[in-house]
């Protein structure tokens, strides 16, 4: 149960891993944004995002397989912003 301490410390352009998904800011289904398989060492992964049309106001984080400890995911804006969100969490499926 190693870390992938920034799994996200650079999801640099909106993310995800193991079924990263994001949610309509109007009620409805999640929408998948990506996913990755990561491995279990410290590390940062990216998921690369492509362009949606909705606007999204909530993020999902789901795991499976394994526990997955995550200390802080970074959003990157299609306009350079990034919002930094702490998570020091072990996530299980």
């Amino acid at each position: 149960m190693k870390s992938a301490i920034g799994l996200f410390a650079l999801i640099a352009t909106i993310f995800l891993s193991s079924s990263f998904t994001a949610s309509h800011s109007i009620k409805g289904p999640w929408v998948k944004l990506g996913s990755k398989k990561v491995v279990y060492k410290l590390d940062r992964d990216v998921i690369r995002v492509g362009v949606y049309d909705e606007t999204f106001t909530k993020l999902k984080v789901a795991v499976t397989g394994g526990a997955l400890n995550m200390h802080k995911m970074v959003v990157e804006y299609g306009n350079g912003s990034k919002d930094i969100i702490p998570l020091k969490h072990n996530f299980t499926p």
